[in-house]
C-alpha cells in the first residue's frame, strides 16, 4: 500500500496557504491591522478617527468633579431657626404661643415647659423651632424688610463661630401683632436663633449674605416691612 503521509501533508500545506491568502485579502479590504504583516495596513476610514475628540467624550462629567469642592448654591439656606420666650403663669400664654406659632409657621412646633419658682409664680418657657429649610427661611422672612436690613448691617456682631445668628424681638410688640427688634435682652423679649448652612468652596460670609438676601426678597414680596 503506497504511503499517503507526504501527499496529505502537501495538500494540507497548500490549503492553509490558500486560506491565509484569501483571509489576508479580506482583511486588507476591511483595513484592519493584523499585527505587522506586510499585506496589512492601519485603518484610516473609521469615523472615530476623523471626528474631533469633543464628539467622543462628554465635555463635563455627568456627576461633577467629586474630588473637588464646588459651590452648592442650590443648597444654601437655613439649617434651623428657633424662637424662645420666657413668661410667668400670670402672662397671656395663649397670645405669646400664638405669636411664636406665627413666627415659626406651624402651631404644632410650639412647646410650653412649666417650671416651679421659689420666688413667685411658676416660670413658663415657650419654645418654637423648625429644621425644615423652607419653613425656616419663611420664618426669617417674617421679620420684615426693615428688620432684616438691620440684621445685615450688624451681622458681624450677631453671628457666632457656629454660623448662628442671634437676635431678639420685643415680646409685647409681638403680642400686639408687630415685629420689632429689641435693643437689649430681658424677660420681655423673644430670643431668635438662625443656624445657617455653610458649604466648602465659597466664603461663608457670602453664603450667609445670599441666604439673608433671599429672606429679604421674600419679605418684600409679602409686603412685610417690620419696625
Amino acid at each position: 500500500v503506497p504511503s499517503l503521509r507526504l501527499p496529505l501533508v502537501t495538500l494540507f500545506t497548500r490549503c492553509c496557504a490558500c486560506f491565509c491568502t484569501g483571509f489576508l485579502r479580506h482583511v486588507v479590504q476591511l483595513g484592519v491591522s493584523c499585527g505587522g504583516y506586510p499585506t496589512c495596513r492601519l485603518p484610516t476610514n473609521h469615523p472615530y478617527l476623523k471626528e474631533p475628540h469633543t464628539h467622543l467624550f462628554h465635555p463635563e462629567p455627568l456627576f461633577g468633579n467629586l474630588m473637588t469642592h464646588q459651590p452648592f448654591r442650590g443648597l444654601v439656606g437655613l439649617h434651623r431657626i428657633s424662637w424662645r420666650a420666657t413668661a410667668t403663669a400670670l402672662s397671656n400664654l395663649d397670645a405669646i404661643a400664638d405669636g411664636l406659632a406665627w413666627l415659626v409657621g406651624d402651631p404644632d412646633e410650639v412647646e410650653l415647659d412649666r417650671t416651679a419658682s421659689y420666688h413667685g409664680p411658676e416660670v413658663v418657657l415657650i419654645d418654637a423651632r423648625t429644621t425644615n429649610k423652607k419653613r425656616a427661611l419663611a420664618s426669617l422672612a417674617r421679620l420684615g424688610e426693615h428688620n432684616i436690613q438691620h440684621l445685615l448691617a450688624s451681622l458681624e456682631q450677631r453671628l457666632d463661630e457656629q454660623h448662628v445668628l442671634h437676635f431678639r424681638l420685643e415680646l409685647n410688640a409681638l403680642v400686639d401683632g408687630e415685629v420689632v427688634l429689641a435693643e437689649t435682652s430681658g424677660t420681655s423679649t423673644v430670643k431668635g436663633q438662625a443656624k445657617f448652612e455653610v458649604y466648602p468652596g465659597q466664603p461663608a460670609a457670602d453664603q450667609i449674605h445670599d441666604t439673608i438676601d433671599i429672606a429679604l426678597n421674600m419679605a418684600k414680596e409679602k409686603g412685610r416691612d417690620g419696625a
